[in-house]
């Protein structure tokens, strides 16, 4: 699959770039037709390459689009539900409760709605894998109106290239009007640029940042406390000082090994035995 991504971006950038040196007569036949002709087919090739995601991937959009209205749909009957019976709004709204996981907590939803809505996140979570439908030690969950806007602006998406598909295909070059293609690539382009920002932008809202670096705070405090002075003979500031001492002495140190957290000699001077004492008497 990686393979196949590759030599679809490859071929999207190449022709891409066909379609401005032919334009911009970087690479000149001084011939307009022939030039009209190559820029023709560059834009055909590219039409066709966008045409494999924008209209091939129409199925699965739909399919996303129709669980993630779901999952919004309910997230705003739980919200309704909850304040029409007085209970607090949930801490997190796009964490919608689900008894698999919280059997416990107070759900307004009937038995029915709660199998569907759960039915649909783990779809909708399995076909997209930026959507996190309940919050994690590292993240929360992300955000319903986001990713309903993401699929809305990939639906968007699919229809300008239909129409450009229509244009490009059904009217030949002197035909076709250039404010069609003017107007429904930038659009297509944008739509899919607008859904890639999102996307991004939900998974940087969704980052427990705060949480994150308070834990590895504590730890690093933690493994620090735990480690005494004595092992090493000197503070832990003081190690590479006084190792680069000695080096700038000229005296040899034996080897060492390093690692986060002590400083091991791989040759340890023992005192001798009892026995060794007595032997060498």
């Amino acid at each position: 699959m990686g393979v196949l991504t590759a030599i679809y971006g490859f071929c999207v950038v190449f022709w891409g770039a066909a379609i401005i040196f032919f334009l911009c007569k970087f690479i000149n036949f001084h011939n307009d037709n022939t030039q009209g002709f190559w820029v023709e087919v560059s834009s055909q090739v590219v039409n066709g390459l966008f045409t494999i995601t924008g209209v091939g991937l129409i199925p699965f959009r739909t399919w996303d689009t129709y669980r993630i209205f779901w999952i919004w749909h309910y997230k705003r009957k739980t919200r309704r539900l909850r304040l029409k019976a007085g209970i607090p709004l949930l801490y997190d709204e796009d964490d919608l409760p689900d008894p698999t996981y919280d059997p416990n907590y107070v759900h307004v939803l009937t038995e029915k709605e709660e199998k569907f809505l759960h039915r649909q996140q783990i779809k909708f979570r399995y076909s997209q894998t930026w959507y996190r439908p309940h919050g994690t030690v590292t993240h929360r969950a992300f955000p319903i109106n986001l990713a309903l806007a993401i699929c809305l602006l990939n639906d968007a998406n699919s229809c300008f290239q239909v129409i450009l598909c229509g244009t490009m295909w059904g009217l030949d070059r002197f035909q076709r009007p250039a404010w069609s293609t003017g107007i429904l690539i930038p659009c297509g382009f944008l739509s899919g640029i607008a859904a890639a920002l999102l996307i991004w932008r939900g998974g940087q809202k969704s980052k427990r940042v705060a949480e994150v670096e308070e834990r590895l705070r504590a730890a690093l405090i933690a493994s620090d406390d735990v480690i005494p002075q004595q092992q090493t003979g000197y503070p832990p500031q003081l190690r590479y000082a006084r190792r680069l001492t000695n080096v700038s002495e000229g005296l040899e140190e034996p080897e060492i090994r390093i690692d986060e957290h002590m400083t091991i000699p791989t040759q340890v001077v023992t005192e001798p035995s009892a026995s060794d004492r007595t032997d060498s008497q």
